[in-house]
């Protein structure tokens, strides 16, 4: 019959090296109750995006091809004064709209005076937390 080395027989025994490595345990301390909180911060939306950029760089091309002479790149003038008169009016009619309270936004973020109006109607219950 083969003779077990010592190493098979160690392994019953608890191992005793690097005792000082357990952990201690941890108690998690409570400093402020887990809960939300009823209102968001009232930051200022960003309604719009960078618009005609693209017709803005057509122009600019247009006057570094020309050096800088207006009367050569009239309709691309034309068209970029197009599209910041159409930016503005679709940015007047978004902040309206927000005034109303209606989402113009196609991300599916709400304002936060919006999300304000729904915390106050449905409010977090009482916490029950005992703080130490």
């Amino acid at each position: 019959m083969p003779r077990l080395s010592p190493v098979v027989f160690a392994a019953t025994k608890p191992f005793k090296k690097f005792t000082n490595y357990k952990p201690l345990g941890y108690k998690y301390k409570i400093i402020l109750p887990p809960v939300l909180r009823g209102y968001v911060s009232n930051k200022s939306d960003k309604l719009t995006k960078a618009q005609c950029v693209e017709e803005m760089s057509v122009l600019m091309a247009c006057w570094k091809r020309n050096d800088f002479n207006q009367q050569r790149c009239s309709p691309e003038l034309a068209t970029f004064q197009k599209c910041a008169v159409a930016a503005q009016a679709a940015e007047k009619a978004a902040r309206e709209a927000a005034k109303q309270g209606k989402t113009v936004d196609t991300s599916g973020r709400n304002p936060s005076g919006q999300v304000n109006k729904m915390l106050q109607r449905f409010p977090q219950p009482a916490h029950t937390i005992k703080l130490k």
